[in-house]
């Protein structure tokens, strides 16, 4: 999977590259929050998201 799908099977899901941080963010939606995420990779980044989104 790439970042560019996981944007698709989770709709909602915001990914970007942090040029200052050097690494992948996710904000996930939940409910009327968000939460977020990073990771140096973008398959860590995808973990993270799918992890993230399980737990809800």
């Amino acid at each position: 999977m790439t970042v560019s799908e996981l944007q698709e099977q989770y709709p909602g899901v915001v990914c970007w590259w942090g040029l200052a941080t050097c690494e992948w963010w996710a904000l996930i939606p939940d409910g009327m929050q968000w939460k977020i995420v990073n990771a140096s990779t973008p398959d860590g980044l995808i973990h993270a998201v799918v992890r993230t989104c399980s737990g809800r």
